[in-house]
């Protein structure tokens, strides 16, 4: 499967931007929970429990950043494709960033329910621009 991408420069960019996105999204979510159970000088007993919820949480809300890397590896012979997925992987994980973010640093009520949205309007994105990508596949030439 990863021969598919030698020689192919904007599949590889659409990975990298979706990887660096899920990780700086794991990266920052871990280190708020971390920091907020550092103030309250909680053992492991207690925090424990919410740190394997956080885990699967966290698996949701970066899993459309990994379906973004597999969409530009299926289409990584088609350059028309590949610059769809490309542009559609700068918005939606640009946009998901900047929603998580906002909700992290702007606690109010319902951030919870913006944390468990998120991912779903990504996917319909995502969905768009695999749609978009596969309707233009046919008519490109094979690289």
């Amino acid at each position: 499967m990863l021969k598919r991408l030698a020689g192919r420069p904007v599949p590889i960019a659409t990975i990298s931007i979706a990887g660096i996105a899920a990780v700086g999204i794991t990266v920052g979510m871990l280190g708020s929970i971390f920091l907020s159970h550092m103030k309250d000088n909680a053992s492991v007993a207690v925090w424990l429990p919410s740190m394997l919820f956080l885990c699967v949480w966290i698996l949701w809300i970066i899993a459309p950043n990994l379906g973004m890397a597999l969409a530009a590896i299926l289409f990584a012979r088609r350059l028309p494709s590949s610059i769809i997925l490309l542009i559609g992987t700068i918005l939606i994980s640009g946009f998901g960033t900047w929603l998580l973010v906002d909700i992290m640093h702007g606690p109010d009520g319902q951030a919870p329910l913006g944390l468990a949205v998120i991912p779903v309007w990504q996917w319909l994105g995502l969905l768009l621009v695999v749609g978009l990508a596969a309707a233009v596949a046919p008519f490109g030439r094979a690289r």
